[in-house]
């Protein structure tokens, strides 16, 4: 595999990984972003580089959609998440 599909191939698992957390913890991007388009794209970048993504999946795969009620201390998006609006 080479660099370059070695890079994609993370990129999309860091994404999926990104995805499934909102969604576990409940965040409503849509409006997250709307309000703080910056903050949302430092919080994907910052998910790109984190180099927790194995406990990241093992805690995902431990919950269910809206079943955390926050992101776990290794999450460098932890205070930011808390800060998103929740779906209702």
């Amino acid at each position: 595999m080479s660099k370059f599909s070695r890079m994609i191939t993370r990129s999309n698992e860091r994404a999926t990984l990104f995805s499934r957390m909102i969604e576990t913890l409940g965040v409503d991007i849509v409006p997250a972003a709307a309000a703080n388009e910056t903050a949302v794209g430092s919080a994907i970048r910052g998910c790109l580089a984190c180099a927790a993504s194995a406990e990241c999946r093992r805690f995902l795969d431990r919950r269910s959609a809206g079943a955390a009620g926050k992101a776990p201390a290794f999450c460098p998006n932890r205070d930011l998440m808390r800060s998103m609006p929740r779906q209702t």
